[in-house]
């Protein structure tokens, strides 16, 4: 969070967009822990939303926890989120398909 706050002090300006942020966060979104956090600081930037919307990433083989998240910025309009069927690791990835404003 304190990067992102940097990065969006000193480019604001000159960011199309603010950033995405997506990754293995190894927590639900449920629990008042950082994934929790990171929502409530993304709040402070807009209103990011959180993907996937449904669907279970971990572990792959038979998911029965989401531990992977992508949060996009509101300036990604109308998306749809998925998680993909794969076990090439042990989490099953998140796609997100969106319009960017602009």
């Amino acid at each position: 969070m304190d990067y992102i706050t940097h990065k969006h002090h000193h480019r604001r300006g000159t960011w199309y967009i603010p950033p995405i942020v997506c990754g293995d966060l190894n927590n639900s979104h449920t629990s008042p822990d950082a994934t929790a956090e990171l929502m409530r600081y993304f709040s402070l930037h807009g209103h990011y939303s959180l993907h996937p919307e449904q669907g279970s990433t971990f572990p792959s083989p038979l998911p029965s926890r989401t531990l992977d998240f992508v949060f996009l910025p509101p300036a990604c309009r109308e998306a749809h989120s998925e998680v993909v069927l794969s076990y090439l690791s042990d989490h099953r990835p998140v796609m997100v398909d969106f319009v960017l404003d602009g």
